[in-house]
């Protein structure tokens, strides 16, 4: 089902971005938090922006690599920052208030952000987070629409291929703010595929996408296939041109599997390899 008449990114917005100790969202622990909320304007000027953050104690050391990316450090995080417990019960009381079946919730790799902060509040509060709304990731709908991108999907790399506006990588507020920006530039370029989707069409189209991409990464790659008799020589034509085809599906295999978000390592987070996004975009 579509809306001619109007696009959901034009209406109010909600982004969330987190910082973490690490990639594996169920063992790992939410660093910084930050909520930005998108209201257009009635009048048509600038709209109106308001943002959360939170700095938490996530109670374990931060690792050199993550520091390293967002600049938080084990003693600033625990001179500074409030008991992690308090911190995810704010993040999502305060999402609780907002998202909705009409604010979607934007979030890049939402997986990742979303799975972490479920664990959080089932680590400190023995409950999992509310999905209270539809869920926008703009990863995944650009791994849709443009499968064979050999770049990586960074959401540096993808602001830049957009001409999208990022002020600082990987501080929360200005990702979280960037995320949006995505989402409404996809839903701008492609109005019939993704922008007048309603918001409960496109979270479940989400759902699909995710699956097919993690099957596809989970793939073994087609190895070359050999040359195994006279009439199939290198140095024929027909051979050679098996041989080019051969490799390039190979190359076209290790590209996909080097499609992963940025974080302070180059391991793929579990959530990505093991758990249904079912939980997150198809409730």
């Amino acid at each position: 089902m579509t809306n001619p008449e109007v696009l959901w990114a034009e209406a109010q917005l909600l982004a969330l971005d987190l910082e973490s100790t690490d990639v594996d969202p169920r063992r790992d622990r939410i660093v910084t938090a930050s909520i930005v909320t998108i209201t257009p304007s009635p009048t048509g000027g600038k709209p109106q922006i308001e943002t959360r953050n939170w700095l938490a104690d996530p109670g374990v050391d931060i690792p050199d690599d993550a520091t390293a990316l967002h600049g938080i450090t084990t003693d600033y995080a625990r001179t500074h920052g409030r008991p992690a417990g308090e911190v995810v019960e704010e993040v999502s009381s305060h999402l609780a208030r907002i998202w909705n079946a009409a604010v979607p919730l934007i979030a890049f790799n939402a997986p990742f952000d979303l799975t972490m902060l479920d664990a959080e509040l089932r680590r400190h509060h023995g409950r999992g987070l509310d999905l209270s709304g539809p869920v926008v990731d703009p990863i995944c709908i650009d791994r849709h629409l443009h499968p064979k991108r050999a770049e990586k999907r960074t959401l540096v790399n993808l602001c830049q291929h957009y001409k999208v506006r990022l002020d600082q990588a990987h501080t929360g507020a200005d990702d979280a703010v960037a995320a949006a920006r995505l989402a409404w530039r996809l839903a701008k370029a492609e109005p019939e595929r993704i922008g007048r989707l309603t918001l409960g069409t496109l979270h479940n189209q989400q759902a699909n996408w995710f699956r097919e991409q993690q099957g596809a990464r989970q793939r073994p790659p087609t190895p070359p296939r050999p040359v195994t008799s006279q009439r199939h020589r290198a140095d024929r034509p027909t051979a050679t041109a098996d041989l080019r085809r051969s490799s390039r599906r190979q190359c076209l295999a290790d590209t996909a599997g080097n499609h992963r978000h940025a974080r302070p390592t180059s391991a793929a987070p579990q959530a990505w390899r093991t758990s249904s996004i079912a939980r997150f975009l198809d409730s």
